[in-house]
Parts: structure tokens; sequence; C-alpha cells
């Protein structure tokens, strides 16, 4: 969800061997669109500055939505982030039922889709009232309510450990007060102990999050964080070495995460972590500065010179691996993004990655990585 931006000198890079998120190129925030992770702000030194996850540009289509024709999923470890009047065409198409649109109305899920509200806690936002928390956890008792997005990066809730304290108590307070049953998922911190390389850089998901968890037991009386489940967007944010497939690199983010959960906050070696965002965000061999904007190299074509092969093998590589190892590091579900973002235009703020629909129109056909994406959830890969 984050907004950082490669150094200028990133005109051609060096496409990284082996092949998820928000991250700092793209990372979604939610305004009735879902957020991608960061986004770019190029700089004049010659090397591009890490982008976070940018926030996911959504096109939304007032026209009506044709009927999808769903494929049940096999699997309820597989989710989307969406958003939009698309939403449950989308999620048919895809053969997933969760999904992820950066807003808390419940009541605005798709018939047969689950949604998980999100909260926003960056500094200024307005805090939901009593009487709306009441309505949203009426409309879906139950849900998991995800609290804070990316808090370790500015350009998306970039809150301070201490602050974020007093939002979650808030929250938690409320929630549980108008629906016993929710569920309460933490922060999604960008990455662990990985940032970005040939970017600016951000406080780490590591520091981040060992500041809260320290502060909320020194202020709560030796108690943890009464958190149901941990979140984590994890991005490969190579931004000196593109496309971005560096699969193991997310995968060690997971493991880094799950040992702190597991081995140093007491009662929570068996929490779940839901990773919340995860994808790439440059798909193409390089990346250009032209008028301080960032864009694809002079010459390429957002469609033909787009990295489909090897965006495919980061896909099968993270998504194998998550298949594999989910019962072992107790990682319950996964959110890729992103359903739909048009590349030509999200590019200038970081994210020209991973999207699964060959356009934004109604009844768009999926692309070859969402074909992909609806071959695993639906267990046909």
């Amino acid at each position: 969800m984050p907004d950082i931006e490669p150094t200028a000198t990133q005109t051609t890079s060096t496409p990284e061997a082996t092949p998820t998120p928000e991250t700092f190129t793209p990372t979604a925030t939610p305004t009735p669109t879902p957020v991608p992770t960061p986004t770019p702000t190029p700089t004049p030194t010659p090397t591009p500055t890490a982008v976070p996850t940018p926030t996911p540009v959504i096109v939304q289509t007032p026209e009506p939505v044709p009927t999808a024709t769903p494929t049940p999923s096999t699997s309820g470890s597989f989710g989307v982030i969406s958003g939009g009047p698309q939403t449950g065409y989308r999620l048919g198409q895809l053969g997933v039922d969760w999904y992820i649109d950066y807003t808390p109305d419940t009541r605005t899920a798709p018939p047969g889709s689950i949604k998980v509200p999100f909260v926003s806690v960056k500094p200024g936002k307005t805090r939901l009232t009593p009487d709306e928390i009441a309505t949203f956890t009426s409309a879906a008792p139950g849900s998991t309510w995800y609290i804070g997005g990316e808090p370790n990066v500015a350009q998306q809730d970039g809150i301070s450990p201490e602050a974020y304290v007093d939002e979650f108590d808030y929250y938690v307070a409320e929630i549980r007060a108008a629906d016993p049953t929710a569920k309460i998922m933490g922060p999604s911190i960008l990455n662990w102990d990985f940032t970005c390389s040939g970017c600016p850089g951000f406080t780490s998901g590591e520091t981040w999050m060992r500041q809260f968890v320290d502060t909320y037991i020194f202020t709560h009386g030796g108690n943890p964080p009464p958190v149901d489940v941990w979140a984590i967007d994890t991005y490969p944010l190579t931004w000196d070495n593109l496309p971005m497939t560096n699969w193991p690199l997310v995968r060690d983010q997971l493991i880094g995460f799950r040992e702190y959960l597991s081995d140093e906050v007491p009662g929570h070696a068996n929490t779940p972590i839901w990773v919340t965002e995860v994808a790439s965000h440059w798909g193409f061999s390089g990346l250009e500065f032209p008028d301080g904007k960032i864009t694809i190299p002079a010459g390429q074509n957002f469609q033909d010179d787009f990295l489909w092969d090897e965006m495919a093998g980061y896909m099968d590589g993270i998504i194998t691996w998550l298949r594999d190892n989910s019962d072992t590091q107790n990682i319950e579900r996964w959110f890729f993004y992103n359903d739909w973002t048009d590349i030509s235009q999200a590019a200038e703020f970081g994210y020209a990655g991973i999207h699964f629909f060959e356009s934004g129109d109604n009844g768009a056909a999926l692309n070859q990585l969402g074909q992909l994406y609806h071959d695993y959830a639906t267990g046909q890969r």
C-alpha cells in the first residue's frame, strides 16, 4: 500500500531470475476503490527510488455487470483485491469467494462473496462511529475486521506504533461490543525485514511491529494484543532488479514474521497469518523517468512487452510454496493484488505488475495470469 519510488537511474534493469506485493511500488489505499501498494515518486538521482505499494487504480464502470458464472473455489485460502461494480463478476470468473476492497461497509458484498471489512487508521482519518460500526457488523456478523493497512509506510496508513495502539483499542472495543462474534485482524505491515532495493526505503515491518507489540504489552498490564489474525503485505520491491520476480524473497518475509509471532509474542504461536496483499509491482525489463514520471522503457508497449511468462513464473513459485507450507507456517489465507488495474495509467505511481483481466470493461475475459490464478484457486493446477 505504500508509495516509494525507484531512483532515477533504472532505465534498464537486470531481470530477476525467479519469480508477492504491496511492496514498494504498489499498495492499495481504499476509497471505494481498492488500494494498491506503494507509489513511486521519481527522484532526479540516476537510480529509481523504490515506490511502495501504489494505490490501486480500479476502474469503476456504472454499466450493468454481466451475470457471472462462478466456479466454486476448492480452497478458501485464495482471495483477491477487488472493488467497484464488477467485483461479483470478477470473483466468479476467478473462482474465489474472499476479497478486500479497503472499505468497511459489509452491505456492499456481492451475493455469495465474503468481504473483509477494512478500517483505515491514517492520521487525520475520521473514525467510524459506534452507530456505523453497529450497522456494518449487523450486516455480516462474525466478519474478520482488518484494522490498518501498511502502517509502516508513510504513503499508506503511515501511523506510529504508539498512535496505532489508541486506534486499535477504540476499534476492538466498539466492534466487539457491536458483534461479540467478530474477529480482529491486526495491521498489515509491508514486508518483514526487507524493505526495498534501488529505493529510498521506509520503516521495516519488523521494526514497526516490534514497537507496536511492546507498546501494547507495556500499556495493557503485560497482555499481548487481542488479535485473532495477523496480517502482512508482501512484495519483492527490487527496483534495481527488474522485473520483480524474486518469490523466495517474499517467502522469507512470511517465514520471518511467523518465527517472530511463534517465538516472541506471548500466546500467538498458533495465531494464523493472512497475506493481505501479495503480487509484483513491475512486469517489465526496465523503467524510465521522462518528465519526472515513472514509465516503461521507450519503445516498449504495455501489452506486448509485459513479461507475462516471468510474472506467471513468480506466481507459480509463491502460490506453490504457500499451498505446500500453509499448514506448517499457519498461513490461512492470501489475497492477490489486483483483479484489474490499468497499468498504462498506474505505472507513474509505481505499479505496472500483476493484474487478472484483459481490460476494465464489463464482461472482460481473464488474461494469462487471471487464468493461472483461477486454475490454482479451483484446484485445477
